[in-house]
C-alpha cells in the first residue's frame, strides 16, 4: 500500500472541468444505516470531459443523470472516485443524481457522517464530505445547499436558513455559495442556549448553542464571548453577520478544536462548556479565543475561502491575527502577546528546526492533515502581522477592506491576498512573498560600534539556501529600542526594514555607548544572534518598556546559568537571584506580566536552549539540572517569595478576567516554588482543599503531583469528579505531565488501564498520551524506553480508527536526532517497525518517513 502513495503537489494545479449552480441533498438518518440521495446540478465548458467525482467508503445504490436511471456497470468505480463517461453526459448542463448509504455508527475516523455520544455529526474539513457523498470535493467549486434531514432525533441542523420542519424533518438553505469542506449536519436530542444579537445595520440575528440535556447552563459565557466577537468583527474590520441565525454545537468526540461551518459551527465540548467549578482561567480564555476565531472564519474562510488546500495559511493565518487582536483588546495587551510568542516558540520553532519543518504555504504534501500545523496557523498570523508593520496600519485596513470587496464569494491564493495589497499601497511585495514560500527561520546577526558619540547596529541575515541554491534576501521588520546603562529608554519603537543582507542603523549625540533592545515585541519569527553581555540582559530585564523582550532577557539569563550549572557544575550568580526577587517586590507592574516574568524555565524549555551548543543530550541530566535550579532559587528568595505569596488577594466572587486570572496565576507560580522550601507542601494541600474554583484545585493538585506527595489528594479529586468528563481530562492529563520522570511511564501505563480512560475519544487519548509524551521530557525519554514503548504502541492501536490522532501522536519523536544514541536507536527502531505495519495510513506513514530520514 506505502507504494500507492502520491504526493499533492502545488504546481500540478488544475482548475475544475466542472462547477455545481446549486445541489439538493436528502439524509434519512435510520439506526442501522442512513442513506444519502443528493441531487447536483453541473455546468462544464468542456462538455468533452468525463465527469470524475470524489467518494470514500461509500455504498452506491443507483446513479441517475437527466432523470435517466445509469447501470453502475457502465461506471468506473474506485476506492476513492465515481467516473461517469462523458458520452453519458454529452452536454454543457446536466443533472447527477445518486444515492449512497453510509453507516455513521461504526465511522470512528470522525470524520464525515459519524455518531457521538448520542449525536449524529459531520466534519468535513479538509476532505471529509467525500466520505457522505459523491462530489466535488475540492474548495474551488462553490455552490448553493438545499438539505433535507429526515430523522426520529427532535433536533435537524444543517448550514443556512431554516425554511421548514415538521415532525421527523427539517429543511435548510444556504443562501452564500460555499465550498463542501464548510458542509454541516447535527442530529441528535440536544437543549439550547439562545439569545440575540443586533448588527450594526439594526437586523436581529438569533444565536443558539447546542449541548447535551442539563448542560445548557454551562453555555453560557461561550454565548457572551460569541456577541463580543461579533461587535469587534464589526467596529475593526467592518464585518457584519449575514444569516438570520448563528449556531454551535457542542460535541464530545472531535478530533479538533471546533469547525466554522458557515452558520452552524461545530465545536469539541471543551471549548464550549464552563463554570469556575470546572473550568480553569486557561480554558475560559480558550473558549473566548476559538469561539472568536471561529465566528470570524465567515469572512476570512467562508465568504473568502482558499483556492486549494495549499492556500490554508491564507484563511487560517489572517483568521488567527483576528483572533489575536481580539483577545489582546479584551485581556491585557503585552501579557496577550508574551503568550503568543511563547507559543510560538514552544510549538513553530521546534516545527522548524525539526524534519517536519515546511513554508507556510507548502508546495507538496502527502496528507493534508498533516498540514494543519503550527506554522500554518502561528507563523501564518505572523507573516500578517509582518505585512501590517511593513505598510502601516491605514494601508493595511484599507487593503484588507479592498479584498473582501474583491474576492467576496470566491477562492483565493495567497497571491491575490498580496497582490490586493500591493495595488492598494502601490508597494512591491514580490520579497515579502518569499516568507510564503521558504521553510525554516531565517537568522539575523546583530553587531554594534560605538564611537564618537555614534552607536551603529548592523542587522545580517545569514546565508540561506533554497533547495540547495542561494536564497535571495526576506523583508525582515526589525523593531528597536534603545536603554541607557540605568534602564532609561532613549530610543523608543524603531522600525527598521531589512530587507537586504544587510543594513545598518545609527544614532548620534550619545555621551555613552546604549543597550539595545532588538526585535521588539517579535516584530519578525527569526532566531537573533547578539552577543550581549548578563550586565546589558540585566538593564533590559528590569527596565525594558517591552514586556517581550524584557521576558526574552529574563529567560536568557536563566537559561545561561542553568547550563552552566548543568553542564560544568558553576554555582548560580547572586545577581540572578537578586533579579528575580526584585521583580517579585516591584510594585507597579501587572501581576499577568509579573508572574511570567517569574516562571522559571521548563525541562523542554533548557533542552531547547541546550541544542544550540551541545550533541546527543541526556534528558536525566537536564531534569536535574532544572531541579537543583529551582530548589537553589527558592531557598535563596524564600523571603520575596513568602510576602509576594501572602498579598495576593482576591474578591470573594470569581471572575474570569485579566486581574483575577493574573492573581491566581502568580499564586500557583510561587506556590511551586515554595514547595521546595515546604517539603511537606502544606500551603498547596491547604490550597487544593479550600479551592474555590477549578483554576486553584487542579493547580493546586499538579502542585502536589510534582512534588511526589499527592496520593490522597489524586484520589479526592477523581471520586469529587468521576461523573464530569471534561473535569476527569484534567485528572488524567495532570499525572500524565506532572509525574515526576523516574516513575512516568508505569503510571501512565496503568492509567490506560482505568475505567474511565477512553482511547476512543480524543480528548481523553490527547490528555493521557498525547500529553505525557510531549510535556513530560524525562518520562517520556526514560532511558529504558519504556516512553518510547508505551507511545509506539498507542501509535499502532489508533492508526486503523483514527489516524489524525496516530499522526498527531508519531510527531512528537520529531526532535530524536538531539538525543544521546541509544536513546536514537531505540526510537528508530520503534518507528521502524510502524513503517512496516500492515496497511499503515497515510497520514501516519508521512510523518514517520520524515522523522526516520532526518
Amino acid at each position: 500500500m506505502q507504494a500507492n502513495f502520491k504526493k499533492i503537489k502545488l504546481k500540478e494545479y488544475k482548475p475544475p472541468d466542472f462547477s455545481i449552480n446549486s445541489c439538493e441533498i436528502l439524509f434519512k438518518i435510520k439506526s442501522e444505516k442512513t442513506v444519502v440521495t443528493t441531487k447536483i446540478y453541473f455546468f462544464t465548458k468542456s462538455s468533452e470531459k468525463d465527469l470524475v467525482l470524489d467518494g470514500t467508503n461509500l455504498d452506491l445504490k443507483w446513479v441517475k443523470v437527466n432523470g435517466e436511471d445509469i447501470t453502475i456497470d457502465l461506471l468506473k468505480l474506485t476506492e476513492n472516485s465515481l467516473t461517469i463517461p462523458n458520452y453519458l453526459i454529452n452536454q454543457e448542463a446536466f443533472i447527477f443524481e445518486c444515492a449512497t448509504e453510509i453507516d455513521p455508527k461504526t465511522n470512528r475516523t470522525l470524520e464525515g457522517l459519524y455518531y457521538s455520544s448520542n449525536i449524529y455529526c459531520t466534519q468535513c474539513e479538509p476532505e471529509g464530505f467525500r466520505k457522505i457523498t459523491y462530489f466535488l470535493d475540492r474548495p474551488d467549486v462553490l455552490t448553493r445547499y438545499k438539505v433535507r434531514i429526515e430523522a426520529a432525533d427532535p433536533v435537524l441542523l444543517s448550514n443556512g436558513n431554516l425554511v421548514s420542519k415538521g415532525e421527523g424533518y427539517a429543511e435548510w438553505s444556504d443562501p452564500w455559495p460555499k465550498p463542501s469542506y464548510l458542509f454541516a449536519l447535527v442530529a441528535g436530542n440536544l437543549e439550547k442556549l439562545e439569545d440575540h444579537f443586533i448588527t450594526q445595520s439594526g437586523r436581529k440575528v438569533k444565536l443558539q448553542i447546542f449541548t447535551k440535556p442539563g448542560k445548557e447552563n454551562l453555555c453560557e459565557f461561550a454565548m457572551t464571548s460569541l456577541q463580543r466577537a461579533m461587535r469587534w468583527d464589526e467596529i475593526v474590520y467592518s464585518r457584519e453577520y449575514d444569516l438570520d441565525i448563528f449556531m454551535i454545537v457542542a460535541i464530545d468526540d472531535f478530533n479538533s478544536g471546533a469547525m466554522e461551518n458557515k452558520g452552524l459551527n461545530i465545536f469539541n465540548s471543551k471549548y464550549i462548556l464552563a463554570d469556575k467549578n470546572m473550568a480553569t482561567d486557561v480554558d475560559f480564555e480558550n473558549i473566548e479565543r476559538i469561539i472568536a476565531h471561529e465566528y470570524f472564519h465567515n469572512w476570512t474562510g467562508n465568504r473568502i475561502t482558499c483556492r486549494d488546500w495549499f492556500q490554508l495559511c491564507l484563511k487560517e493565518g489572517l483568521t488567527v491575527y483576528r483572533d489575536q487582536a481580539f483577545t489582546a483588546f479584551i485581556r491585557n495587551a503585552q501579557l496577550e502577546r508574551i503568550k503568543i510568542v511563547k507559543a510560538l516558540q514552544s510549538k513553530q520553532f521546534h516545527e522548524d528546526d525539526g524534519p517536519l519543518s515546511h513554508p507556510v504555504r507548502p508546495e507538496e504534501y502527502l496528507e493534508i492533515n498533516n498540514f494543519y500545523t503550527s506554522t500554518v496557523y502561528e507563523k501564518g498570523a505572523e507573516l500578517v502581522r509582518m505585512l501590517e508593520l511593513i505598510v502601516g496600519k491605514s494601508n493595511y485596513q484599507a487593503s484588507v477592506q479592498d479584498f473582501f470587496n474583491r474576492f467576496d464569494g470566491s477562492a483565493a491564493t495567497v497571491e491575490d491576498w498580496l497582490g490586493t495589497f500591493e495595488e492598494v499601497t502601490k508597494l512591491d511585495l514580490r520579497q515579502f512573498f518569499l516568507w510564503y514560500k521558504r521553510r525554516g527561520r531565517p537568522e539575523v546577526r546583530v553587531q554594534e560600534s560605538y564611537a564618537k558619540n555614534v552607536y551603529t547596529l548592523k542587522f545580517t541575515q545569514l546565508s540561506q539556501k533554497n533547495d540547495g541554491v542561494e536564497a535571495d534576501p526576506l523583508q525582515i521588520p526589525i523593531v528597536v529600542g534603545l536603554l541607557t546603562n540605568e534602564g532609561k529608554e532613549i530610543l523608543k519603537d524603531k522600525l527598521i526594514i531589512l530587507d537586504k543582507l544587510d543594513i545598518s542603523f545609527s544614532m548620534g549625540g550619545l555621551n555613552s555607548k546604549p543597550i539595545a533592545s532588538v526585535l521588539r515585541g517579535l516584530s519578525a519569527p527569526v532566531s537573533i544572534t547578539f552577543d550581549q553581555t548578563e550586565l546589558e540582559l540585566l538593564t533590559i530585564a528590569k527596565h525594558d518598556t517591552d514586556a517581550v523582550n524584557r521576558l526574552m532577557a529574563i529567560e536568557e539569563l536563566y537559561l545561561r546559568n542553568i547550563e552552566k550549572l548543568i553542564m560544568v557544575k558553576q554555582p548560580v550568580p547572586n545577581a540572578i537571584f537578586e533579579m528575580f526577587s526584585e521583580i517579585a517586590e516591584e510594585d507597579e507592574i501587572d501581576l499577568g506580566l509579573k508572574s511570567q516574568f517569574l516562571k522559571t524555565p521548563s525541562a523542554v524549555e533548557i533542552m531547547k536552549f541546550l541544542c544550540r551548543s551541545h550533541k546527543n543530550i541526556d534528558p536525566d541530566v537536564i531534569i536535574r539540572g532544572a531541579r537543583k535550579f529551582r530548589n537553589q532559587l527558592a531557598h535563596r528568595t524564600v523571603e520575596s517569595l513568602k510576602n509576594l505569596y501572602g498579598s495576593l488577594t482576591s474578591n470573594g466572587t470569581y471572575d474570569a478576567d485579566h486581574e483575577q486570572t493574573a492573581i491566581r496565576d502568580l499564586k500557583l507560580r510561587l506556590l511551586d516554588l515554595l514547595c521546595y522550601v515546604d517539603p511537606s507542601n502544606m500551603a498547596a494541600r491547604e490550597l487544593f482543599n479550600t479551592a474555590s474554583n477549578m483554576t486553584e484545585e487542579i493547580g493546586a493538585l499538579r502542585i502536589l503531583i510534582r512534588h511526589k506527595n499527592a496520593t490522597q489528594e489524586v484520589a479526592q479529586f477523581y471520586a469529587k469528579w468521576e461523573n464530569n468528563e471534561l473535569v476527569i481530562d484534567k485528572w488524567f492529563s495532570a499525572q500524565a505531565i506532572y509525574t515526576p520522570a523516574e516513575i512516568a511511564p508505569k503510571a501512565v501505563q496503568f492509567l490506560t488501564k482505568h475505567k474511565n480512560f477512553n482511547w476512543q475519544n480524543p480528548n481523553r487519548f490527547n490528555s493521557l498520551i498525547l500529553g505525557f509524551a510531549t510535556s513530560n521530557l524525562g518520562g517520556f525519554h526514560q532511558k529504558e524506553g519504556e516512553g518510547y514503548d508505551l507511545v509506539c504502541s498507542w501509535i499502532a492501536k489508533t492508526d486503523s480508527q483514527n489516524p489524525q490522532l496516530a499522526a498527531r501522536l508519531a510527531s512528537t519523536f520529531e526532535r530524536l536526532r538531539i538525543f544521546d544514541k541509544d536513546r536514537q536507536k531505540k526510537i528508530e527502531r520503534n518507528l521502524s517497525d510502524l513503517l512496516n505495519m500492515n496497511n499503515i495510513s497515510r497520514n501516519t506513514f508521512e510523518i514517520i518517513s520524515k522523522i526516520l530520514n532526518s
